[in-house]
């Protein structure tokens, strides 16, 4: 049994990884427990029907079974979830040479995370926020080193799932 992503990684939450094996026709189970999905009557034992989507910290243990084949050796993919979450924020109508600001905030308020940029003036500007994965909204925000914050701008907010 193979994974999409390699073992061993830091992935964002919410990362789906698929799991294949080149056996035609095998049926794939496995645990996300760390304990042997050969144990056919645990709980724990899950049969594999769609990408396993990572949201803590965990261990994929999986092997491929088959009617008259032996059974595979089983695989192991640990995988820890990122502290941070990368956020694209696009920002349309920034005037070029101006700074626009994308934050991050949590529940509370609190900010998690904030980049900034150089408007192009080309009409969008794309921003690649990295945040606590906490973070609840975005506020997007344009600065004018003459005139101050612009007002249409302040306090964009955007919602994240």
């Amino acid at each position: 049994v193979t994974a999409s992503i390699e073992s061993g990684s830091e992935v964002e939450s919410g990362t789906a990884v698929t799991l294949s094996t080149e056996t035609e026709g095998a049926a794939i189970y496995y645990t996300l427990d760390g304990t042997c999905p050969c144990i056919t009557d645990s709980a724990s034992r899950l049969l594999y029907t769609e990408p396993i989507v990572i949201e803590n910290d965990v261990t994929i243990v999986a092997y491929a079974v088959k009617e008259g084949l032996e059974d595979s050796p089983t695989s192991a993919f640990v995988y820890t979830v990122s502290e941070t979450r990368t956020v694209p924020v696009t920002v349309s109508g920034a005037a070029a040479g101006n700074t626009v600001i994308a934050a991050g905030y949590d529940e509370n308020g609190m900010m998690t995370g904030f980049v900034t940029a150089e408007a192009s003036g080309t009409g969008e500007d794309a921003l690649e926020l990295v945040c606590g994965r906490e973070t609840e909204y975005v506020k997007v925000m344009e600065w004018d080193s003459l005139e101050g914050m612009k007002s249409e701008r302040t306090a964009e907010r955007i919602e994240l799932k």
